[in-house]
Parts: structure tokens; C-alpha cells; sequence
């Protein structure tokens, strides 16, 4: 994952989960942006992948970049994600929000057991 160097954006994360929990690293990603629709657009604009069973996964799948409706898609899109709920069968929730900087990250090269 790439490092970003531009702290003046907000950090928001994605996560898209069944009733079995996250399953896999596709199911967690992390953004900056202005705000949750320009993530949404983004989103879009690179075919986001997320977990099939969500609407929004459809929405994505369905977007076609060269309508001139992104701004009215992205906000369809945060709509889904928003009514977005794990029913128990198949339905996915899928969580857009905007997280808090960490003041800091512990960072380690390797672990060494101690013997």
C-alpha cells in the first residue's frame, strides 16, 4: 500500500462485511479525500472492488464513466452504502467514515523471540 504524503486531506475507511465478519483484505481500504463523495467518486471512477453481496458493489459494477453523471452516482452510491445492512442471507454492509489521524504508528522490521 502506498504511503500518503498529503496530511491535509481527511482519512476516511471503507469496509464491506457479511454476517461471517471480514474475510479478506479487499474488504478494508483506506482513503483521503475532501469528503465522502469525492471518495464515492473515486470509487467509482476506478471500479472499487467490494464484497459482491453489497449494493453498492453493483452500483460500481454498473457505473459507466463516460455518462456525465458522476456527482448523481457517487451520491446513489453513498446512499446504498448508508441503508447498507447485514441481513443474516446475503445482503453486505458496506461503511464509508471518516477516521481520526493516528498520532502515531509503531513500525518494525521484524519480530525476534526472545530465548
Amino acid at each position: 500500500m502506498a504511503q500518503s504524503t498529503n496530511s491535509k486531506k481527511k482519512l476516511f475507511a471503507l469496509t464491506s462485511m457479511t454476517k461471517e465478519g471480514l474475510n479478506g483484505t479487499d474488504e478494508i481500504k483506506l482513503f483521503r479525500g475532501n469528503s465522502r463523495l469525492e471518495v464515492a467518486k473515486y470509487m467509482l471512477l476506478t471500479q472499487c472492488k467490494l464484497n459482491q453481496w453489497s449494493n453498492a458493489y453493483h452500483i460500481i459494477q454498473e457505473f459507466d464513466d463516460s455518462s456525465d453523471k458522476l456527482d448523481e452516482t457517487a451520491r446513489l452510491l453513498l446512499i446504498s452504502m448508508d441503508e447498507s445492512k447485514i441481513d443474516g442471507g446475503s445482503e453486505a454492509q458496506v461503511i464509508l467514515d471518516e477516521i481520526e489521524e493516528p498520532e502515531e504508528i509503531d513500525e518494525f522490521d521484524e519480530i525476534k523471540k526472545n530465548e
